[in-house]
């Protein structure tokens, strides 16, 4: 949430039009209710008809206590890295059933320009709890 505010300040300060982005909550960032820890959530925030971008926006997703299909545990169990020197012991395994949360954080900018690129950025993070006794993350 941090990282969106300081994104958002920092890109009407430079846009110089005084417009300012729009925001728009559900879940656990609804306008209404306090960010709950236990909830997922995000925020949507959009700009449009500023000096520089003619339209932008900037959306945070956070997934709080999901709980992996099938699927979706066997996708990740098959992108782990063995690291060199890693016993058996030592590797995770991600199975059905396991808790996880993630986030994701997206900018999406159009400028006024014809010449200057959409800029888009994603940032993503995925956290996995294991659902055996030790209780490792990946």
């Amino acid at each position: 949430l941090e990282h969106q505010t300081s994104m958002i300040a920092e890109i009407e300060q430079a846009d110089g039009a005084g417009v300012a982005f729009s925001k728009d909550g559900w879940g656990a960032f609804e306008s209404d209710s306090t960010n709950d820890n236990t909830k997922s959530g995000g925020i949507t925030r959009v700009i449009q008809g500023g000096g520089v971008v003619e339209k932008g926006a900037c959306s945070l997703t956070v997934i709080r206590n999901g709980v992996l299909t099938a699927d979706r545990a066997a996708t990740i169990q098959g992108r782990q890295e063995k690291m060199e020197g890693d016993s058996e012991e030592d590797a995770l395994v991600v199975k059905e059933g396991d808790v996880y949360s993630a986030a994701a954080l997206s900018v999406v900018l159009h400028t006024r320009n014809p010449f200057v690129p959409t800029f888009r950025s994603d940032v993503r993070i995925f956290l996995v709890k294991s659902s055996e006794e030790d209780g490792k993350s990946v």
